[in-house]
């Protein structure tokens, strides 16, 4: 059951309970389907292990994930609430007119 959030700080807080959410989804199948791809590799052809490709490939980038869920929050916040407060500034004043 979801409730209906209005404050600022509860906006930001459901934010960022989302994107911590979607990082663990894209975690938990990174880790479901390279296990099932580690077993088919061993299965259908163990002499080469083509397998370290796609763990690589999407390693990298459920390591961005993670970066910018846990490190980019800190590195952008602050230039979003500047980029927010400008932009809002420029319509009210379009709206004035």
């Amino acid at each position: 059951m979801s409730e209906k959030i209005s404050t600022p700080a509860g906006l930001k807080a459901q934010k960022r309970v989302q994107q911590l959410k979607e990082f663990y989804a894209h975690a938990f199948w990174y880790v479901a389907v390279n296990v099932s791809l580690v077993i088919f590799n061993a299965i259908t052809s163990p002499e080469f292990y083509w397998v370290i490709f796609p763990i690589a490939g999407w390693g990298i980038g459920l390591f961005f994930h993670g970066v910018s869920v846990f490190l980019g929050n800190s590195l952008w916040s602050e230039w979003e609430a500047r980029k927010t407060k400008e932009l809002t500034e420029k319509y009210e004043k379009e709206n004035a007119k």
